[in-house]
């Protein structure tokens, strides 16, 4: 053709999974008897849904409206449920319209990437998680920049290795979490959290929170979500930055929840406390000593 219609960064797509299925299809048409267990899929490993489950499916499809369009961010009751549930843990405080739903996790990950600047980067835990990783590097036409999980420390973030490239490359615009992580399943403690939204707020980055298995850690692994760990006071809409005026946004893309948060600066002006009533109960007073301002 006269004219390239490759994007530059299409050989960045990439996903070993389906590479290995691939190889494996071959070796079965060879004759070896293969035991397929890549895909993470209940269904095709012999498990069924629960009964409850389809008659509601079964239920609701009997409804005119399932097959209409819905609103372009989500259906609105729902929107508002998922951000009660989220401010029923204490941190940072949200209302419906920080709330986007998207058709399935490509959907979200393609909206995401593809909004970003093209210099601007995404920096994601290694070992990775292809489909994060390869529409990162599409994006950018380049390797997906990684932070170190520590095999030898449990898969902990190595977060001198986060920071150390965070300073050294201006491109870095965002923080990509996977928690619980996958494929290693380190599941995040309150502290390494903590310690990561401290540099993306120093650094005036922004953050992503993959949680898609935040609700199957086991117990007592501790399991946070990111918008439980993050401040619950936020500069006042005067007082914050252009840069950096926090404004979280989550996105529940299908059964996956992604957050993609600006994280607050710090600032000397005084600042308000952001913290709505929940439909269940009264909030405690915020223990920030920025709301006593």
């Amino acid at each position: 053709m006269r004219t390239s219609i490759v994007h530059p960064g299409a050989d960045n797509l990439r996903y070993e999974i389906r590479q290995i299925v691939e190889v494996a299809k071959a070796i079965e048409a060879a004759g070896q008897p293969i035991r397929w267990e890549n895909i993470g899929d209940p269904v095709a490993k012999g498990e069924h849904p629960p009964a409850w489950i389809k008659e509601i499916v079964g239920r609701v499809a009997q409804d005119d409206l399932s097959f209409a369009y819905s609103p372009t961010k989500g259906l609105d009751d729902t929107r508002a449920y998922i951000a009660n549930e989220r401010n029923l843990e204490g941190g940072i405080q949200i209302t419906a319209d920080d709330i986007l739903f998207f058709n399935g996790l490509g959907d979200a990950i393609s909206t995401i990437y593809g909004a970003l600047h093209p210099s601007a980067r995404v920096i994601g835990p290694n070992p990775a998680y292809p489909t994060h990783s390869s529409a990162e590097a599409a994006h950018a036409g380049a390797p997906h920049i990684t932070y170190r999980l520590d095999p030898q420390n449990g898969w902990k973030p190595d977060l001198a290795d986060l920071e150390s490239k965070v300073a050294a490359n201006p491109h870095i615009a965002a923080i990509l979490i996977i928690n619980p992580d996958n494929p290693t399943g380190f599941v995040y403690p309150q502290d390494t959290l903590a310690a990561i939204v401290d540099i993306a707020r120093r650094y005036g980055l922004f953050l992503i929170s993959d949680e898609i298995y935040s609700n199957l850690a086991y117990p007592g692994s501790d399991m946070r979500k990111l918008a439980s760990v993050i401040a619950r006071c936020r500069p006042s809409p005067c007082a914050a930055s252009p840069r950096n005026s926090p404004g979280p946004a989550r996105a529940a893309a299908g059964s996956r929840s992604t957050t993609a948060t600006r994280t607050p600066t710090s600032t000397a002006s005084p600042v308000r406390c952001l913290r709505p009533r929940c439909w269940r109960s009264a909030p405690p007073p915020c223990p920030s000593a920025c709301c006593r301002r």
